[in-house]
């Protein structure tokens, strides 16, 4: 079977999917799904979804080389940083696999984080601090979730990465790993994409469109989104058999209303340097955590690249 050479793992809302653009442009490089998250089972089921990938054996098809150019290929699923089982298949079936983990400041992170999950319809709060709050109160202690909770907005879970850095290196050796910040893909892209084709060991002479992916926007009406959302879940059944006999393409319909329904931009998240500063401190120990790591670093010596935490 034809499994991945590399993976693009990390926080989310740091740069994983413009990695993995970049990467998709180049004539060596096979990176045909983005986010199939078939590893990490065990904080995100997928079973339910119409993008479900059933077997191992329907998983490695992916990723069959489409050129004759091509003799690398890879994907992205940040959630696979997160995930016990992700990490320990990888090692199993993929011990030599060259690991991309892309990282980002946590206060950032959780922010922009609870952003995507209003357009997604996950999140039913618009309020960032009350979101917050629903794991964190406000002497900063970090709250025992109830088993029912939604983890996909614990924003607490996706921030802490420093714990999911150790269990990382302790599974794959430092050379096969390569840490990436998303103020380095923002304020050097082309020093970014040289490391990244050094680094997997393919010709680093291509020239590539470096404009940004995953350009922000925001739902214009979140009541009728979150309705078309539920009616896509409702449906998810049938969705399914239709993926399936339709060669994995949709029916059109949702991108058709996403389209009339979204807009350019973010959210007006209005947060206070006081709150900044609670998480931050919320996130310290974890913090201390990645950077201990990303101090003894081999990799990129030198690179400074805990100074974004």
């Amino acid at each position: 079977m034809r499994l991945p050479d590399f993976f693009i793992i990390g926080a989310p809302k740091c740069g994983t999917t413009t990695l993995y653009d970049w990467l998709g442009q180049h004539p060596e490089v096979n990176a045909p799904h983005k986010e199939p998250c078939f590893f990490s089972q065990d904080i995100f089921p997928t079973a339910s979804l119409p993008t479900h990938i059933p077997s191992l054996h329907d998983y490695a098809e992916i990723f069959d080389f489409k050129t004759p150019t091509q003799h690398i290929s890879g994907e992205a699923t940040p959630k696979y940083l997160y995930s016990d089982m992700a990490l320990n298949e990888l090692k199993r079936l993929r011990p030599n696999a060259k690991i991309i983990v892309c990282l980002r400041n946590p206060v950032d992170l959780v922010i922009s984080f609870h952003n995507q999950k209003l357009r997604e319809g996950v999140e039913p709060e618009t309020d960032f601090l009350k979101a917050w709050r629903r794991t964190v109160d406000a002497s900063g202690h970090v709250k025992t979730c109830a088993p029912t909770f939604n983890s996909q907005i614990n924003y607490y879970f996706w921030g802490a990465f420093g714990e999911r850095l150790q269990k990382l290196f302790d599974i794959f050796s430092a050379e096969q790993v390569l840490v990436i910040s998303l103020d380095e893909i923002n304020s050097k892209p082309d020093e970014v994409y040289t490391t990244l084709l050094n680094f997997l060991q393919i010709s680093n002479d291509i020239s590539i469109n470096f404009n940004a992916s995953n350009v922000g926007y925001r739902v214009k009406h979140l009541r009728l989104h979150q309705i078309v959302l539920k009616i896509k879940k409702i449906c998810s059944p049938l969705l399914v058999v239709f993926h399936r006999f339709n060669r994995g393409r949709g029916t059109g319909l949702l991108k058709l209303l996403n389209k009339y329904n979204t807009e350019k931009g973010t959210y007006a998240v209005s947060v206070s340097e006081e709150l900044r500063h609670e998480i931050k401190s919320v996130f310290t120990k974890d913090t201390q955590i990645a950077k201990k790591f990303l101090a003894s670093y081999p990799v990129r010596e030198n690179n400074g690249i805990d100074r974004f935490l």
